[in-house]
């Protein structure tokens, strides 16, 4: 019993994913490595350079706070605006006062300078440094920078971009490689594929492939036609010891019976006549008893030959058995065009045959039925055909 067909991914599409996934996720793996290395190098430089103004600012700052010139330490926060990542920057003096301050427009003092140590805090996407400003170990004051990451995010969604397009570059290019090979690869296993499917719901084995390939999959399809000369050669053997006599391969009384069906179909349908003759050869028995079983082989193979050699085009015979034979008379259009045939039939047989040295003289009798005057059916004609033979039989040799 066949199972029920699960939904599947076709071949393109799992070739697809594994292209995909070769290709891509190497790539995604090696942008994240280095989308952590970009950010954490560029808080690394922004650490760097906030660190490098707030030790210029401490070194410069020490004059303003020891001659309390507010003004010069405004001025040199007010240097700040060219760091664009700065929000706001604040001079304490030593008693924790606000001595000078820079505030970007917009930005607000969010962090008192109390919650702050001399060192790095970050939160959120602010970060706050802070360095003591001393004179040997005297302690002059404290100055407070405040950038924030907003340059950070910038790039961050520049670089995120970059690599969006370059993975959805990849995608298509992985794409385009894919449907290359697969006109390369995958379309012959379709018609392969295609080509199975027809012979397992046909039982027909007529059809090959075409094959220029000189890789495996050549090799595959080549197996496959092979397979399928093979048994399109297999069937037909089958076919023709189910259908024909092996002695004489005239049509056997199968093929004869299937032949006779549509013909009665056809003649109920046209309004015409059909006639079926069965013929038995007079003296054959005592010819084959005398001289052999291969001599009496040779003389059927003889007469089949005689009987082909008078058939028209619309008529067949076939073998029914033993030293019997039966003829298909098809489009009849009278009782004149059956003795013509009959007539010839018997005047041929009649003629010396020589077998293996051997002159032998053999006859036929002929039995006649008649669509649709004697029988409507295939077992009636036959039927009728017989005992018209018999009667023939009882009137002498070559008798119909």
């Amino acid at each position: 019993m066949t199972s029920k067909r699960r939904n599947k991914i076709g071949f393109f599409y799992k070739h697809l994913i594994a292209v995909v996934a070769i290709n891509i996720l190497p790539l995604f793996i090696m942008s994240g490595l280095l989308y952590s290395n970009f950010i954490d190098d560029y808080k690394a430089n922004l650490l760097e350079a906030m660190d490098s103004e707030i030790a210029l600012l401490g070194a410069t700052s020490r004059s303003a706070l020891l001659f309390n010139d507010k003004q010069s330490a405004t001025a040199l926060l007010s240097s700040l605006e060219e760091f664009t990542s700065t929000r706001y920057a604040q001079i304490y003096d030593a008693d924790m006062e606000l001595f000078a301050e820079y505030k970007r427009p917009g930005q607000l003092v969010d962090m008192p300078a109390e919650q702050l140590n001399s060192g790095l805090m970050i939160k959120g996407q602010t970060i706050y440094l802070s360095k003591a400003v001393t004179l040997g170990e005297e302690s002059l004051g404290l100055i407070v920078i405040s950038a924030n990451t907003k340059s950070l995010n910038i790039q961050k969604q520049r670089y995120l971009l970059i690599i969006g397009v370059a993975l959805l570059a990849s995608l298509i290019l992985a794409y385009l490689l894919n449907w290359t090979l697969q006109k390369r690869l995958t379309s012959p296993i379709s018609e392969l594929i295609s080509l199975v499917g027809y012979v397992a719901k046909n039982e027909r084995y007529h059809k090959r492939l075409n094959n220029e390939r000189d890789d495996e999959i050549g090799d595959l399809i080549l197996g496959v036609n092979t397979m399928l000369d093979t048994i399109e050669t297999h069937e037909m053997q089958l076919y023709n010891r189910a259908h024909y006599d092996e002695l004489t391969q005239l049509p056997n009384r199968h093929l004869l019976m299937e032949r006779l069906s549509h013909s009665i179909k056809v003649a109920d349908r046209n309004k015409s006549e059909i006639a079926l003759l069965f013929l038995d050869l007079d003296r054959f028995k005592i010819i084959n008893d005398s001289l052999g079983h291969r001599i009496g082989d040779e003389l059927l193979l003889e007469v089949a030959g005689k009987l082909v050699k008078v058939l028209r085009t619309s008529d067949s015979v076939s073998r029914w058995g033993g030293d019997e034979f039966v003829m298909l008379l098809e489009d009849i259009k009278s009782t004149e065009d059956i003795d013509i045939i009959v007539e010839k039939i018997i005047t041929e047989l009649a003629k010396p045959t020589i077998v293996s040295g051997h002159r032998l003289h053999v006859s036929t009798s002929v039995g006649i039925a008649r669509f649709p005057q004697n029988g409507k059916d295939c077992q009636s004609l036959l039927k009728h055909a017989d005992i018209s033979m018999y009667h023939a039989k009882e009137q002498g040799v070559g008798k119909y």
